[in-house]
């Protein structure tokens, strides 16, 4: 009888396609897929709030002419969506490096704020090996 061992694969896109994610780039660009951005309303523009106490960044859509607002691009046909968060993690010394960060447990709170906790985020990318000379 065979001893099969699973190959255990958190990268697997398949499975979570539908799923709300975020991921932050170490360039400081934060990546929300379709689900997330669907479930903020598809918004031109959003507000980004922080809680240090908990260690969780907040989206929030709001009005593109409001004065703490950021846009939310996407390109054409596309369902995800980038924001330039620079300022955001100079602000709060949220220092991803050389690594992206990706948030599989987000949600939306009762405010409608999409919800990315620190805390139960992963590293997505290996750091650069290097190399034997």
């Amino acid at each position: 009888m065979a001893k099969w061992t699973v190959f255990e694969d958190s990268n697997n896109r398949g499975v979570r396609r539908k799923q709300m994610r975020a991921s932050l780039t170490s360039r400081k660009d934060l990546y929300i897929n379709g689900p997330a951005r669907e479930a903020l309303g598809f918004p031109k523009a959003v507000e980004l709030l922080f809680d240090a106490t908990t260690s969780r960044m907040g989206i929030r859509p709001v009005d593109p002419k409001q004065p703490n607002s950021r846009l939310l691009y996407s390109q054409q046909g596309s369902k995800h969506g980038t924001i330039s968060v620079l300022a955001f993690c100079s602000r709060f010394n949220i220092k991803p490096e050389h690594r992206t960060i990706r948030f599989d447990e987000v949600y939306v709170d009762a405010e409608g704020i999409l919800i990315l906790d620190f805390h139960t985020a992963k590293n997505a990318t290996r750091p650069n090996a290097k190399r034997k000379q």
